[in-house]
């Protein structure tokens, strides 16, 4: 019988494995101390970091062992959403109340969590390292090891040739080729129908061949630079680089996926010869290729995979390049309530919290299929800022179509479907706090329509430079603006420095951009605060050494008045960044920010949620008129673009105490409301308020709540910048 290879060390290798880390090792009841202590006295991460290295043990392992016991668990969407990572964390749901807190990412989070991705680089590094894994370990590897090593290289040489580029002509296309496959047609096209992938995702789960993999290689690598600076034996020294030559595959390119894999910076500077002896394994491949083949043991239904073949270059003419491997397969995870279903039914309650989850009735639609929506009250807060709970006894027609899409989802056969209730709460400032309006038509009088046929007309992007310099006259301390996309910004920023209109804004405020780079996000976030900070307290002296890289244009004028940061919605600053007080008195929106319907993954679940309503609707007994109806896989496409609106104008209203105003510069934003609402008298301005927001119709209907009971609608746009004006005018003096 042969044996395993980490049974066989050698006493030398003992002793390597034997320093281990010093927190943990014979540091047992020092992490159970650690654990005890956790549980006495709640602490954050920092908290229990520190205690770790005041007590010489390990917190994270003791925060293993603390929260078997404890009633209250902080963990990573990741952890809960995994099944496989929640079991190996110990972590059950059930009889557990399970809050998912900024829930608007909740589905995103499960697509992520069971998504994986390979590249070509990486496929032919694994097969490599299995190669060199075997030839090391042959002896020692058991037969049936033997058999599914040579089944990986089988998978490996599959998905190289799945990648291989197919001979077509695409030098003038624009983007890589992408193909979309379902699991079956990807695996019988590869010619690897034939690997029983459950039995192998079983056998990487259970014999965690990955991981021996992966340590032996970066052991290799290590022991041969302990060699080499240790001056051993040019004899054995060369041998040992010899065998570490085999796991010496580092990227070079940046935009490569290296899975789990530690990415090491280089200096640029650094010779060639420095660099051969600075490479890392990628043995982070191999973790990539064990996710991929799990995933591949997907129903055929649930995901489809994404095959993006090697970008041409025609005019790179190294031939090492044009043989490389290249290109990237994808699965993709089209329904989320399929992984999500388990924490549903495993938990005792499953709580949804966040500011910005409208539209709700489609989130419901991705996430709880299979459950009863219940009507309950909604709430809305007075201009004293107490929420009041308020009940209608009879829904309205836009709440009742709510209440019909969220069921239009095909349903499960079963005879306890959970209860759903949704609960809706006003926002803690009081409603003269916030003021929305929807610009409609421009200071010419322009109408405004930033869709993506007509956004790039050079009138509509002049008018938008004159909405924006217009509303920083009057608007104190800082103001940011949201543009669909980078592309979209930089076209912008272009025009307005060729025709003057950077110039007229940066004489009222200090104009930033959000830079691309995510490490340069802090640093451009940290000039615009303090030019704010400077303006806000009358200062005209601006530094004008800011990095191009954050800031574009800030001028030495006694008439600036804040600061103006030009951003993106998706991007860094759309989301998890508080523009609260003084940072965000003034939000623009501009245009809708819908995605690219072109695109393959999001064009492949729009295909699939269009393809399972259609089904469901093959019920003859449904009414004809419902499916007219938008159709499910629109209205999820029409759902990510209002998410991503709610998430970029939430940044500016923080706290009780802030007030901020809205401009939703789009003709699309204007609102349209049912009859009931023209002919509905009275002189409550909160009862007004109240009827007018359950009948908004169209884009208006699915913002926030909290946005759309107080969304104003100007006759023209001199009645805007007045209302604007007279709102800051007003603040002002109250102050």
């Amino acid at each position: 019988m042969r044996k395993e290879p980490t049974k066989g060390r050698t006493k030398k290798q003992k002793g390597v494995a034997e320093k281990g880390c010093p927190f943990l090792r014979k540091r047992r009841a020092a992490v159970s101390e650690l654990a005890e202590e956790a549980l006495a006295t709640p602490m954050d991460i920092e908290d229990l970091a520190a205690a770790g290295v005041k007590r010489k043990a390990c917190p994270y392992y003791a925060a293993r062992e603390a929260h078997k016991r404890a009633d209250l668990i902080f963990a990573p969407y990741a952890s809960l959403l995994h099944a496989e990572t929640r079991e190996s964390l110990g972590i059950r749901l059930s009889n557990a109340v399970v809050v998912f807190d900024e829930a608007h990412n909740l589905a995103e989070a499960v697509h992520g969590a069971y998504g994986a991705s390979i590249t070509g680089k990486q496929v032919d590094a694994v097969f490599r390292m299995v190669n060199a894994y075997v030839e090391r370990f042959y002896s020692r590897l058991s037969p049936s090891n033997l058999r599914h090593l040579k089944t990986l290289k089988a998978l490996c040489a599959a998905f190289g040739k799945a990648l291989e580029d197919d001979g077509r002509d695409t030098s003038n296309d624009k983007t890589t080729p992408t193909v979309v496959k379902t699991l079956n047609d990807f695996l019988f096209d590869a010619g690897a129908d034939a690997v029983n992938v459950f039995a192998l995702t079983k056998y990487l789960k259970e014999s965690k061949i990955a991981h021996k993999i992966a340590g032996y290689g970066e052991r290799a690598r290590a022991n041969t630079s302990a060699s080499l600076s240790d001056g051993a034996s040019q004899k054995n020294a060369s041998a040992r680089e010899e065998n570490a030559s085999k796991w010496d595959w580092s990227d070079d390119d940046p935009d490569v996926d290296l899975g789990v894999a530690a990415v090491v910076r280089r200096d640029t500077n650094a010779t060639r010869q420095h660099k051969a002896h600075q490479k890392t394994p990628r043995v982070g491949s191999v973790h990539a290729l064990a996710a991929f083949v799990s995933a591949l043991a997907a129903a055929d239904a649930d995901g489809r995979v994404l095959v993006e073949k090697k970008e041409k270059n025609a005019l790179d003419l190294n031939l090492d390049s044009a043989r490389s491997p290249g290109g990237r397969l994808k699965f993709v995870l089209l329904d989320a309530a399929a992984r999500f279903r388990a924490v549903v039914d495993q938990a005792r309650a499953v709580v949804l919290v966040g500011g910005t989850l409208s539209p709700i009735d489609e989130l419901a639609a991705q996430l709880f299929p299979d459950c009863a929506p219940v009507r309950g009250g909604s709430a809305d807060a007075d201009t004293s800022g107490d929420p009041v709970a308020k009940t209608s006894a009879e829904p309205s027609p836009s709440e009742a179509e709510n209440d019909r899409n969220a069921l239009r989802a095909p349903t499960r056969p079963t005879f306890d479907r959970k209860p759903l209730f949704s609960l809706s709460l006003g926002h803690v400032v009081p409603r003269d706090a916030l003021l929305p309006l929807a610009v409609g038509t421009g200071p010419s009088g322009l109408t405004l329509d930033f869709s993506f046929g007509k956004r790039d007309d050079e009138k509509m992007i002049d008018e938008l430079g004159r909405i924006v310099c217009n509303a920083c006259a009057v608007t104190p301390g800082g103001a940011v603006v949201f543009f669909p996309s980078f592309a979209y910004a930089d076209k912008v920023y272009t025009r307005w420095t060729h025709t003057g209109l950077l110039q007229r804004i940066a004489r009222l405020k200090a104009v930033f951009r959000e830079p691309r780079n995510a490490a340069d996000v802090e640093t451009a976030l940290r000039s615009f605060s303090d030019a704010v900070a400077r303006f806000s307290v009358g200062s005209d002296v601006v530094s004008s050494s800011v990095s191009n890289a954050t800031a574009t244009a800030v001028y030495n004028k006694p008439s600036q008045t804040g600061a103006l940061m030009l951003c993106v919605c998706g991007g860094k600053l759309s989301e998890g960044i508080n523009f609260k007080d003084a940072l965000g008195r003034l939000v623009v929106m501009v245009g809708l920010p819908y995605a690219n319907p072109e695109e393959p993954e999001l064009k492949a679940r729009v295909a699939y949620l269009d393809e399972r309503e259609g089904s469901f609707f093959s019920d003859e007994k449904k009414n004809k008129n419902e499916r007219g109806a938008k159709t499910r896989g629109r209205r999820y496409y029409e759902a990510l673009c209002m998410r991503s609106v709610n998430q970029s104008v939430g940044r500016a209203i923080r706290h009780v105490g802030d007030y901020a105003a809205i401009l939703l510069c789009d003709r699309r934003y204007v609102t349209e409301r049912s009859e009931v609402s023209t002919s509905f008298q009275t002189t409550n301005e909160g009862e007004r308020a109240e009827v007018e927001k359950k009948n908004l119709r169209g884009v208006p209907a699915q913002l926030a709540g909290w946005i759309g009971e107080r969304l104003v609608t100007p006759s023209g746009y001199g009645q805007t910048q007045a209302s604007l004006a007279r709102f800051f005018a007003g603040k002002r003096k109250n102050m």
